[in-house]
């Protein structure tokens, strides 16, 4: 029922007023919330994935402690996503999960003391989106007039710095992402900088843009954007 709902484009807010007037409770036993309603789509369970949760080395402790980020676990050798079991029939497909996500993400955005507000309509489609591939670096790109360019040279950092014109950025990584998700090609063409900003953040695990060869070089869509993909780690 959750799946079915939130496909269909219903806001979390409605689905757990949905749930509780059909007296669905949560887990635990109590109402629905928005809140914990949120952290189910996003899970790989959902999709039936195993899940993950990451951990970051804590100095303070000298060890490895959880954060409470869970992603797929990807098997060492293929680097692919592993499925929870034989059998065991997921709740929605991976990108039915993605679109999901993406119409969550696409609504609100949180901010640094956790309270939710309306996302503000970016300019542009990949601002903040884009890492720069220098080594060493690795700072987000922005929409800087025709081109989206390294935010470490803006900043005065010594990197040489990625730049790339947005036409041809955008035309490269918009042209693999539907190659890889046909099924959404209508609804990206429906859909706005927001939503389709969205759909490229539940798709794309790291988008990535070298420097270009020389000045006057043609841009290489098959060179130098470098996108690793959420549901199989593989560059794209």
């Amino acid at each position: 029922m959750i799946a079915d709902e939130a496909l269909a484009g219903k806001p979390l807010v409605r689905i757990a007023r949905m749930l509780n007037e059909h007296v669905i409770p949560s887990p635990r036993g109590g109402l629905r919330q928005v809140g914990s309603l949120s952290q189910l789509p996003r899970a790989p369970a959902f999709a039936g994935l195993l899940p993950e949760t990451e951990t970051v080395w804590d100095t303070r402790l000298g060890r490895r402690k959880y954060t409470s980020v869970v992603r797929p676990y990807r098997d060492p050798e293929t680097g692919r996503p592993v499925a929870v079991g034989e059998g065991i029939v997921s709740i929605v497909s991976i990108e039915e999960q993605q679109r999901i996500v993406a119409e969550i993400e696409s609504r609100t955005q949180v901010r640094g003391d956790g309270v939710k507000r309306p996302v503000r309509s970016p300019a542009h489609l990949l601002t903040g989106l884009l890492r720069c591939a220098v080594e060493g670096c690795g700072a987000r790109m922005s929409r800087n007039g025709a081109s989206y360019v390294c935010q470490g040279v803006r900043l005065g950092h010594t990197c040489p710095g990625a730049r790339a014109m947005a036409v041809r950025v955008e035309e490269a990584v918009v042209n693999a992402f539907l190659a890889r998700n046909p099924g959404v090609a209508t609804l990206w063409q429906r859909s706005d900088v927001l939503r389709r900003r969205a759909l490229l953040t539940a798709a794309a695990d790291r988008i990535r843009v070298t420097r270009a060869e020389g000045r006057g070089y043609r841009f290489d869509a098959a060179k130098r954007p470098r996108i690793v993909w959420v549901q199989d780690g593989s560059p794209g």
